[in-house]
C-alpha cells in the first residue's frame, strides 16, 4: 500500500430509503443457521465494485461522474422478489430482485465507461441488479422461502442520486459511509 495517500475500498451504489420496510424478510432468513444477515441500514445496489483505490484519486472519480449524470434524470425502481447466488437449493449470497432492471444497466455503463477513461480499475462482472440480503457461511437450500416470496414487492421508490461509497471490513461485516453524492436531474 502506498503510505502517502492509503487506499479506499470503494463502490458507487444506490441507496434505499426506509430500510426497516426489508426487516420482515430478515427476520424470515435469521432463523437459518450460518447465514449473516446484512444490517438494514447496509442495504443498497451495488452499481461498480472498485475495490482499493488510491484515497488521492477519489475527488476526480466523485467529480468525473457528477458529469457524467448531469443529463441523467431520476428513476422509479420497484424491489420485487427474493434469489440466491449460485442458486436456491445451494445459496451463499440472497438477493431481493430488481423489477425494471434495465435503468441501473444504463448507469453501471455510464459508470464503466467513466471509469475507464479516467484510469480506474472495477469489477468487470456483468451487472446484475439486485440486494444482497444475507451470506451463507456453507450453502443453504432456502428454495422454500424463495417460492414464498418470490413475487412480493418490498419497496417501491424513486431514485435521485447515487453514491460513492466507502467501505471498511470489520469482524462484524462490511460498515458502508457515504464519500459523495450525484445527484441526478430532476424530472419535471
Amino acid at each position: 500500500m502506498d503510505m502517502m495517500t492509503g487506499q479506499t475500498r470503494t463502490f458507487i451504489s444506490v441507496e434505499l430509503p426506509h430500510p426497516d420496510d426489508f426487516k420482515s424478510i430478515t427476520d424470515t432468513l435469521k432463523g437459518i443457521p450460518g447465514v449473516r444477515i446484512t444490517p438494514l441500514n447496509q442495504l443498497h445496489i451495488t452499481l461498480s465494485f472498485l475495490g482499493d483505490v488510491d484515497t488521492d484519486r477519489i475527488p476526480k472519480i466523485c467529480s468525473e461522474l457528477k458529469l457524467a449524470f448531469k443529463d441523467v434524470g431520476s428513476f422509479h425502481l420497484s424491489v420485487k422478489g427474493l434469489g440466491a447466488f449460485p442458486n436456491e437449493r445451494r445459496a451463499r449470497i440472497i438477493w431481493m430482485g430488481i423489477e425494471d432492471g434495465d435503468v441501473l444497466a444504463s448507469c453501471a455503463k455510464i459508470i464503466e465507461r467513466t471509469l475507464k477513461r479516467i484510469g480506474i480499475r472495477h469489477d468487470k462482472k456483468e451487472f446484475t441488479p439486485h440486494i444482497t440480503i444475507a451470506r451463507a457461511k456453507d450453502v443453504v437450500d432456502i428454495s422454500r422461502i424463495i417460492d414464498d416470496h418470490r413475487d412480493d414487492e418490498f419497496l417501491n421508490f424513486d431514485c435521485s442520486s447515487i453514491n460513492v461509497m466507502k467501505s471498511v471490513l470489520k469482524p462484524t461485516g462490511a460498515e458502508h459511509s457515504v464519500i459523495c453524492t450525484i445527484p441526478l436531474k430532476q424530472n419535471v
